[in-house]
């Protein structure tokens, strides 16, 4: 960058003084290729999942981005001990539910558990949508949960078919989620 120097610049500027703007080559911790790898990923989430079980793809929903999950579908993420806030958008694409889909969704259920290390699990969040029927299921929807864990342990986000076991237009997102730990 340069600067023109003006005789009426002289009280401000000070030809001594330089600026170098470069790029820094080293993160402040170090970054896996698995992290790397689930930030292109997971652009839509502020935690990461370490494990997707389902065909999923980024999609759009009320303009936001999202991440499909299928019916049946689950995302693993991992939690250490401690206080924790769970947060998440999920729903089910527009187009599932359309009036010229011929083969319109019979609903997905959500849910989130807790998978303990001692092999017990504790429900958090448990949600039908049936947008098809229930207009107030269509769009985005919110969840919050606050939990508290001796050990570490997995949060598992899970989709499941509706009552008919037609997964043909189960098409389930999830965004924004996020596991916080309270400071």
């Amino acid at each position: 960058m340069v600067v023109k120097h003006y005789s009426w610049m002289q009280y401000f500027f000070n030809p001594q003084i330089a600026l170098k703007i470069s790029e820094y080559k080293i993160t402040p911790y170090p970054v896996t290729e698995t992290v790397k790898q689930n930030l292109h990923l997971y652009p839509m989430f502020h935690s990461e999942p370490y494990q997707v079980s389902s065909p999923n793809h980024k999609a759009s929903e009320e303009g936001q981005q999202v991440l499909m999950v299928h019916a049946p579908g689950e995302m693993r993420f991992r939690a250490s001990a401690g206080k924790h806030t769970f947060s998440a958008q999920f729903g089910i694409l527009k187009g599932a539910y359309s009036a010229d889909n011929k083969y319109p969704t019979d609903g997905v259920e959500f849910s989130a558990l807790l998978h303990k290390k001692n092999g017990h699990a504790l429900i958090l969040f448990k949600r039908f949508l049936n947008p098809q029927v229930v207009e107030a299921d269509r769009g985005l929807q919110n969840t919050t949960v606050s939990f508290e864990i001796e050990k570490d342990a997995e949060l598992v986000l899970r989709t499941h078919p509706g009552a008919a076991n037609n997964t043909q237009c189960d098409w389930s997102f999830w965004n924004a989620v996020q596991i916080n730990r309270p400071r």
